[in-house]
């Protein structure tokens, strides 16, 4: 059976939970920014152990992160 569904009982309940979805999609936003930088960086010769270390992630997940990026880009 599933789980019901959660619901707001208060609206300070509903404006905490407006606040986490502004800041999810502001987060959203951000990192997909800093993973396009990243992108160019590495495009320019920056090597993906310091594109790690200043996006505070591992270097697997770089290379990761931006292949996935490649095999979907549009262009």
């Amino acid at each position: 059976m599933a789980r019901p569904v959660w619901t707001p009982r208060t609206p300070e309940d509903q404006a905490a939970l407006d606040t986490l979805v502004v800041a999810v999609r502001r987060a959203d936003t951000a990192e997909e920014a800093m993973w396009t930088a990243a992108q160019a960086a590495r495009a320019r010769g920056v090597p993906a152990d310091r594109v790690a270390a200043i996006v505070g992630r591992g270097r697997s997940t770089v290379y990761r992160e931006l292949e996935r990026r490649v095999e979907t880009d549009p262009a």
